[in-house]
């Protein structure tokens, strides 16, 4: 079912900067409320369910990531692949190796253990949104594995059937009352194995690798039903929160992207919007989209480590403090747009004095 890809069409990735530049804004806003839960306690429920439908956001990029890593292994298929598996790796380890030790390093002058330290880099908790790096780690070299089987969608349905496999066995573990040994385990492993993320992989490769086909599709569902296939997604990300909320008894992390509805997230972003062009957007718009898919990489981290830190700040200074829920939701807007802006600001910065490969 592959489809050949034109001269013209490999230019047309907008699309691909117009989705990352939306799923990093996403990421950021599950790092916006620098509060302790406990100054909102009454409102984090309600506070969580209205912005679950952005947890589209990590399997968007991870799907974004294999769709462009699929495009530079078409470019360069007479490289052996062990070189190409390397070169990726190695690209990969440089930033992890700096942000990870970068953290770790205020850690251990904030008094921190060494043993922690180290627990929480093999779990990505090192700071928020560290697991991602461990995850990408994984699945480089099974895409290469699994490449090949890419070219028939019956094996990427197939993928998508095992992968729901894997996330209703997770809720069934979850489930089992009489067995809380297993949740612990799988609360212990966190969101870093790769069973929970396979199918990104799989989607971004065949997405490239249909690329034509793709863009096709996309321009000939009309806006309205666009609008129409968001919104249901919208709901059904709701709605899958709500029961996994259910079954964890309000306590979802590290399972929140453990959800059949961010696989179909993921497959109704991209067929709505990659048909999407420069010509269709305000040049200020065009400019915001192309800077933040740019430093995506920077952004994801950044925002992470400050999060921490601005967290651990408001524990000392606001813990007898309570917010109801107009307070709260105006704190999480409000930094949610700060912590965008310092996160962008610091990646331009760090890229003009020679870090670029840190945040690009």
């Amino acid at each position: 079912m592959t489809t050949t890809v034109d001269t013209n069409t490999k230019s047309r990735l907008f699309f691909v900067d117009f989705m990352k530049a939306i799923s990093i804004t996403a990421v950021v806003s599950f790092h916006s409320l620098v509060v302790p839960r406990s100054t909102y306690t009454d409102s984090a429920s309600l506070i969580d369910i209205l912005f679950s439908p952005l947890r589209f956001c990590v399997p968007v990029l991870l799907t974004i990531s294999f769709m462009l890593f699929e495009r530079g292994l078409s470019k360069d298929s007479a490289i052996p692949q062990t070189s190409i598996i390397k070169k990726r790796l190695t690209r990969l380890a440089v930033p992890t190796v700096f942000w990870f030790s970068l953290v770790a390093g205020l850690k251990i002058l904030n008094g921190n253990s060494t043993t922690e330290i180290v627990i929480e880099i093999f779990k990505g908790e090192i700071f928020t949104g560290a697991y991602y790096l461990l995850i990408l780690f994984q699945l480089i070299p099974l895409y290469i594995w699994m490449r090949h089987w890419l070219n028939k969608f019956r094996n990427v349905l197939l993928l998508v059937a095992i992968q729901i496999l894997i996330f209703k066995l997770t809720y069934l573990g979850l489930s089992m009352k009489d067995e809380p040994q297993l949740s612990t385990l799988l609360i212990n492993l966190g969101r870093v194995p790769f069973i929970y993320w396979f199918v990104y992989a799989a989607l971004g490769g065949f997405s490239y690798k249909n690329l034509s086909a793709l863009l096709k599709i996309s321009s000939l569902i009309s806006v309205k039903n666009k609008v129409f296939m968001l919104a249901n997604t919208y709901l059904i990300l709701i709605v899958n929160y709500n029961f996994l909320s259910q079954i964890t008894n309000g306590s979802t992390e590290p399972f929140e992207y453990i959800m059949f509805s961010n696989i179909l997230g993921t497959i109704t972003l991209v067929l709505c919007l990659s048909s999407v062009e420069e010509t269709q957007l305000p040049i200020f718009l065009i400019k915001a989209v192309k800077l933040l898919s740019k430093y995506c990489l920077g952004i994801f981290c950044l925002n992470g480590i400050f999060y921490l830190f601005l967290l651990s700040l408001s524990t000392h200074l606001l813990q007898n403090t309570v917010f109801d829920f107009t307070h709260i939701l105006l704190l999480k807007v409000c930094g949610w747009v700060l912590l965008l802006v310092v996160s962008l600001s610091l990646s331009i910065l760090m890229s003009k004095i020679g870090l670029k490969k840190m945040v690009c």
